[in-house]
C-alpha cells in the first residue's frame, strides 16, 4: 500500500510538471500569435502597460492569500474565521480596485509621460483586465483548497483548457484591435475562475461572507499575512517600475521587455520552481536530523551547474527559438534582436538566483522569513536605483543590468547574512570557485558553439536548434567530466 502511495505521489509530480510544460507551450503560441498580429508597436505597449499595472495589483494579494489559507485547511481553522479573513480580502481590493479605476488616466499620465492616445487607450484596457483578474482572487483561494486537497492537477487541467480556448480564437480572429484582444484574455480569465469555482465546490469546498473580523483568530490571520503582502508587494512594484520606466522611452520597448522577462520566467517556472519543489523536503529532513551543510552545498553545486548549462544552451539557440516564435507579421528581426539581447541577460542572472533561492530555503528550514524578507526589500530598492540610473546610460537594456546587479547583490547580501547566522562549514573561497568552474565551462562552450556557427552556417532554424542544442549540451558536459568532476559524483547522491 505504501508503495502505491508513492508511485501515485510520482505520478501526480510527473503529471504536474508535464501540464507546467504544456501551458507553457501554449502560452509561447498565444504570444507568437500576438506578436505576429500587433509586433512591438504602441497599441501592444499600451496593453502591457495596463498589465502591469492590473499585475501590481493582484499579484502579491493573490500569492498572499494563497500562503495564508493553505495551512488554515491543514489545520482546520475555524471557518468563520477564514471565511471573514477572505472576505475581508475582497472588500479591500474592491475599495483600491474601484479607487484605481476611478484615478486611472491621471495616473498613467503621471508615470508614462505618453500622448493622450496612449493613456487613453491604457486606460481602457486597464478597466477590462481589472474587471477580470479580480475574479482570480477567488481562484487563490480555490487553488489553495485544492493543494489542501492534494488535487494539485485539477486547476492546472482547468488553466490548460482556458488558455487552449484563448489560443484557438487568437489564431482564428487574426484581424483584431487591441481593446478585442484585452476581452478575449478577460474572458479566458473569468471561464477559468468560474470552472475553477466549479469543481472546488464538487470537490467538497465552500465559502461565505462572513465578518467576525474582531476575533483573535481572524486578526491572527492578518497578522501573519501583511508580512507576506509586503515581500512581495515590494517585488511587484519593481516589475511595475520597470514598465513604467520603459514606457518614457521608444515605442514598443514595454512589449520588447514584456517578451523577454516572458521567456525568463517560462525557465523559471519550469526548471527553478521545479528543482526547488524536489529540494526543499530533503533540505528540512537534513536539517531536522542535523546532517550539517555539506549536502546543502553540494546541491547549490549541482543546480547551478544545471543553470549554467541552461545559460550556454539559451546563448547558443536562444536567437532561432526567438524567430521560430516571434519574428513574423508585424514583429520584425530588430525587435526579435532586443528580445534576445534582454532575454539572454535575465536567463544569465538566474544561476545567481537559484543559488539565492537555494539559500532563502535553508532560512526557511530553521523558521526565518525576517532574514530573507529584509533581503528581498533591500534587492528591490537597488534594483530601482540600477534601473533609474542606467537607463539614462543604456537605454532599454539598462533595466535588465540593473535587475541582473541587484541579483548579484541580493545573493551577497543574504550569504553574508548566512554567515552571521549559521556560519560557514565548507569554505568561502571553496564555494566560490566551485561555481566559477560551472561558469567558465558554460563560457567556453558558448565560445565552441559560436566558432561552429561561423564556420557551418544553418539557415533553418529548426534544424539549427537541434544541431546546435545537442552540440553544446555535449561540449558542456564533456567539459564538466574533465574540469569539475564533482558535479556528476554529486549527482549519484541526488
Amino acid at each position: 500500500m505504501n508503495k502505491l502511495r508513492g508511485h501515485s505521489g510520482i505520478i501526480k509530480l510527473v503529471l504536474m510538471v508535464t501540464l507546467s510544460c504544456i501551458t507553457q507551450v501554449v502560452s509561447l503560441m498565444k504570444s507568437s500569435i500576438v506578436a505576429g498580429t500587433f509586433g512591438a508597436s504602441a497599441e501592444m505597449d499600451a496593453f502591457n502597460f495596463a498589465n502591469s499595472v492590473s499585475a501590481f495589483l493582484f499579484s502579491f494579494v493573490i500569492a498572499g492569500v494563497s500562503t495564508i489559507v493553505i495551512p488554515c485547511y491543514v489545520k482546520r481553522t475555524n471557518k468563520r474565521n477564514v471565511n471573514s479573513f477572505i472576505t475581508a480580502i475582497f472588500l479591500g481590493m474592491l475599495v483600491i480596485t474601484s479607487l484605481t479605476l476611478i484615478i486611472r488616466i491621471p495616473i498613467i499620465s503621471l508615470i508614462t509621460k505618453r500622448d493622450s492616445a496612449f493613456v487613453d487607450l491604457s486606460s481602457d484596457v486597464l478597466i477590462v483586465l481589472i474587471v477580470s483578474n479580480f475574479f482570480s482572487i477567488l481562484t487563490s483561494v480555490t487553488s489553495a483548497y485544492f493543494q489542501y486537497a492534494e488535487k494539485y492537477n485539477i486547476p492546472k487541467i482547468i488553466t490548460l483548457v482556458s488558455q487552449l480556448i484563448v489560443v484557438i480564437i487568437l489564431g482564428i480572429c487574426r484581424e483584431i484591435t487591441i481593446m478585442q484582444y484585452a476581452f478575449v484574455i478577460g474572458a479566458g480569465v473569468i471561464l477559468n475562475s468560474c470552472v475553477d469555482v466549479l469543481f472546488a465546490i464538487k470537490s467538497g469546498w465552500r465559502c461565505k461572507p462572513e465578518f467576525v473580523f474582531n476575533e483573535e483568530e481572524t486578526k491572527a490571520l492578518f497578522r501573519t499575512f501583511v508580512p507576506v503582502l509586503f515581500s512581495t508587494g515590494v517585488y511587484q512594484l519593481s516589475l511595475m517600475i520597470d514598465s513604467a520606466i520603459a514606457s518614457r522611452l521608444n515605442t514598443g520597448d514595454i512589449t520588447v521587455l514584456n517578451y523577454a522577462n516572458q521567456i525568463s520566467s517560462i525557465i523559471n517556472t519550469l526548471l527553478v520552481s521545479n528543482l526547488l519543489i524536489y529540494f526543499y523536503p530533503k533540505l528540512v529532513k537534513d536539517v531536522e536530523e542535523n546532517k550539517g551543510q555539506q549536502s546543502f552545498w553540494e546541491n547549490t553545486y549541482f543546480f547551478h551547474a544545471i543553470m549554467c548549462l541552461v545559460v550556454a544552451g539559451y546563448a547558443a539557440i536562444g536567437r532561432e527559438g526567438i524567430s521560430l516564435l516571434f519574428e513574423h507579421g508585424e514583429f520584425n528581426a530588430d525587435a526579435a534582436n532586443t528580445v534576445f539581447l534582454l532575454s539572454f541577460l535575465y536567463v544569465s542572472a538566474q544561476q545567481v538566483n537559484i543559488i539565492r533561492d537555494l539559500i532563502y530555503r535553508y532560512f526557511y528550514s530553521y523558521g526565518d522569513t525576517k532574514s530573507t524578507t529584509v533581503n528581498s526589500v533591500f534587492a528591490t530598492i537597488i534594483n530601482i536605483i540600477c534601473s533609474l540610473i542606467l537607463v539614462r546610460l543604456m537605454g532599454l537594456c539598462g533595466i535588465v543590468v540593473g535587475t541582473a546587479i541587484s541579483s548579484v547583490a541580493s545573493l551577497i547580501m543574504i550569504m553574508v547574512r548566512f554567515k552571521k547566522s549559521y556560519g560557514y562549514n565548507e569554505k568561502v573561497k571553496t564555494i566560490v570557485i566551485q561555481y566559477l568552474k560551472s561558469i567558465l565551462i558554460a563560457f567556453a562552450s558558448m565560445v565552441v558553439v559560436w566558432v561552429t556557427k561561423n564556420i557551418w552556417v544553418i539557415n533553418i532554424d529548426i534544424i539549427s536548434i537541434l544541431i546546435y542544442g545537442i552540440e553544446v549540451v555535449l561540449v558542456y558536459t564533456t567539459l564538466t567530466l574533465i574540469f569539475n568532476k564533482k558535479v556528476f559524483v554529486i549527482s549519484k547522491k541526488i
